[in-house]
C-alpha cells in the first residue's frame, strides 16, 4: 500500500517513495479476505492513495483444486449430496465474488486505485488459438475489474531481426469491456530500464565570466607577443649583421 507523502506538492516527488509503502503479509485465503472485508482499525490508512494485492490468485488453489482435481477426491470424501457437491463447486466463485465486491467498495470509499496481480493459465479448447485467461476470471468478479492488462513473452517477427523472446503489456479490457478484437495499437513491447549511469553534467559558466576570461586572455597573450613595428627581433636580426650587410654590400 502506497501513502501520499505529506511534504509531496503536486510540482514534486518524494525522495524514497519505499518509505510511504506500507507492507501487510497475508499467509493465507482466510487472512486476506478478513483483512479486507474486516479491516482493522485504521485499515486502509486515510492517506493511502494505491493499493497492490500481488497476487491475489495465487492463495486460491489450495482451497479450490480445480473440477477435474476436486471430482477425484470426491470418492474420497464419501461426499454424495449432489446439492452439497454443487454448493462446493460453486464456493469458489461465491467467494471470488465477495472479494471484487469488498474492492470496488474500498476503492469507491477511500479514493483508492487498486491493482491486482493476476495469474495466467493458457486455454486452448474452444479457442481459435492457445489463449492466456487469468485464473480468477468469470461470473460476477468480471463486474469488478474495470481495466485488464496481460504481460507475457513472445517473440519478434522475423523480419525485424532480433529473434529473442521479448515481453509485451496488451490490454485486453478497457473501461469495463473486453476487447474481443487483438489491435495492434493495444500491444506495445515492455522495455528495460536503463541501469547505466547518467553523464556527468558539468555546471555551466555564466556567458559574462567565459568572455572576461577569454578577453583576459587574449591581452595577456598580445602582451606576450607584441613588439614594435621597427624592432629587429621580428625578422631575427642580430647584432652585428647590419654592419656585415653593409660590408657585403660594398
Amino acid at each position: 500500500m502506497l501513502k501520499k507523502s505529506p511534504d509531496a506538492t503536486s510540482s514534486d516527488l518524494p525522495e524514497d517513495p519505499i518509505k510511504n509503502l506500507i507492507y501487510f503479509h497475508a499467509r493465507s485465503l482466510p487472512h486476506l479476505l478478513a483483512l479486507l472485508i474486516r479491516p482493522p482499525k485504521g485499515f486502509p490508512p486515510e492517506d493511502a492513495k494505491l493499493l497492490v494485492i500481488d497476487s491475489v490468485s495465487g492463495l486460491f488453489p489450495s482451497y479450490f483444486p480445480n473440477p477435474s482435481e476436486f471430482k477425484s477426491r470426491l470418492p474420497q470424501s464419501g461426499i454424495t449430496d449432489k446439492m452439497q457437491i454443487q454448493w462446493l463447486m460453486n464456493r469458489k466463485w461465491n467467494v471470488t465474488s465477495d472479494l471484487g465486491n469488498q474492492l470496488v467498495k474500498l476503492a469507491a470509499t477511500h479514493g483508492l486505485a487498486i491493482l491486482l496481480v493476476n495469474q495466467t493459465h493458457t486455454r486452448i479448447r474452444g479457442q481459435p488459438r492457445a489463449t492466456l485467461c487469468p485464473v480468477l476470471a468469470g461470473g460476477t468478479w468480471e463486474n469488478s475489474v474495470h481495466v485488464r492488462i496481460a504481460i507475457f513473452r513472445d517473440f519478434l517477427p522475423e523480419d525485424e531481426g532480433d529473434s529473442k523472446g521479448v515481453h509485451f503489456a496488451e490490454v485486453m479490457k478497457r473501461a469495463g469491456k473486453t476487447l474481443s478484437l487483438r489491435l495492434d495499437e493495444n500491444i506495445d513491447g515492455l522495455r528495460g530500464i536503463d541501469k547505466t549511469p547518467p553523464p556527468l553534467i558539468l555546471p555551466q559558466v555564466p556567458i559574462e565570466t567565459s568572455l572576461s576570461a577569454s578577453q583576459r586572455k587574449r591581452k595577456v597573450d598580445e602582451i606576450a607577443d607584441s613588439q614594435d613595428e621597427d624592432s629587429d627581433e621580428e625578422f631575427g636580426w642580430v647584432e652585428g649583421d647590419d654592419a656585415g650587410l653593409s660590408d657585403g654590400a660594398g
